[in-house]
């Protein structure tokens, strides 16, 4: 059967069409945005799927590197194909026409060396990718999908984060807004740093981002301090009226034991109730981190990672972050 759907690369006069399209799309976030792609990526497209009156009804933004590594940018951890909103079609009618628009989407991609993005967890019509060759893999969140009684939540947390949020705020640590990008990012690096790593996407990266989002009002920055005014830890909140999300933290090592990691994140999801309707960690794969998330009982969340790239490719990839952890830690022998 014929499609009845096309694509073609939007023009940047048309962005504003693609920004209105995400708010509705069930999978739309923030990060889809043209303003995001355009702070996070100096080279992207964005690829619309219309239907024959010219309605954006499916598409997906394409970051890229070097012409044709298409990936998601530093940071931004879910992309992938966004949906119209078809939720009042019978199942047989709906899954039909999503097929056809992700179908559309895989078969028209400009050429590229490397896909590689994770979609998000709204997502689940991915067959027409496998079928065009593309392997997936799982990534996993956490999200507390329902802010509205936010105080109740906390009697879901488990027994050590509750226990931990008790103890930082009896030893004299409390939260604060009113400290700076700068005490951030230092807060942010040492996370790293306790791992041997450096952050790969840099200072300039993250001062980017802050002045695009102070701007919008799209951010809040959480500082857990003690009476001395040491920094034991820090949570950077990116939101929007859909959701607010855990976009990046850190804490002192030498300060890890004082609960403060927990507090800052309780009042981070209180901080989202006022602004957002719900509250997504972002995930990890790391089992240390992502048991630490699942601690504060939000809904298991998984979402597809859709890959597809040559050996060659993934090969030269695999060895590049290698050696970066390997040039950092080499520089911090004696």
């Amino acid at each position: 059967m014929a499609r009845t759907v096309k694509t073609r690369i939007l023009p940047q006069e048309e962005y504003e069409r693609w920004d209105a399209f995400v708010d509705t799309s069930p999978q739309g976030s923030l990060f889809n945005k043209s303003w995001w792609l355009s702070t996070v990526s100096s080279d992207f497209s964005i690829l619309a799927c219309e239907d024959g009156s010219g309605r954006i009804i499916g598409g997906i933004a394409l970051p890229r590197y070097y012409g044709t590594l298409y990936k998601n940018p530093p940071i931004t951890t879910v992309l992938g194909v966004l949906l119209g909103d078809f939720s009042d079609l019978k199942n047989a009618t709906r899954y039909s026409k999503e097929i056809e628009i992700v179908e559309e989407i895989a078969e028209t991609l400009p050429k590229f060396r490397l896909f590689d993005y994770g979609f998000s967890y709204h997502f689940t019509n991915a067959l027409p990718f496998k079928w065009a060759g593309f392997s997936f893999d799982i990534g996993c969140t956490y999200v507390i999908e329902d802010l509205s009684a936010v105080d109740a939540l906390f009697d879901d947390f488990k027994t050590n984060i509750k226990t931990d949020v008790r103890k930082a705020a009896k030893n004299g640590v409390s939260i604060t807004d009113a400290l700076t990008i700068d005490d951030f990012y230092a807060v942010h690096r040492m996370t790293f740093q306790r791992q041997s790593m450096e952050v790969s996407y840099g200072k300039d990266f993250v001062l980017g981002i802050e002045r695009t989002l102070a701007a919008r009002n799209a951010r809040k920055m959480l500082f857990a301090v003690d009476e001395a005014k040491r920094i034991h830890a820090a949570a950077y909140i990116v939101h929007d009226a859909r959701c607010a999300y855990y976009f990046m933290g850190g804490g002192d090592p030498a300060l890890r034991n004082s609960g403060a990691t927990s507090l800052v994140i309780w009042e981070a999801i209180r901080f989202a109730a006022t602004v957002s309707r719900e509250f997504n960690f972002e995930g990890s794969s790391v089992p240390s981190i992502e048991r630490f998330f699942r601690a504060f009982g939000g809904e298991q969340r998984p979402y597809h990672i859709i890959r597809k790239s040559s050996a060659v490719t993934r090969m030269a990839l695999s060895l590049l972050r290698t050696q970066r952890n390997l040039i950092y830690r080499f520089r911090k022998l004696p």
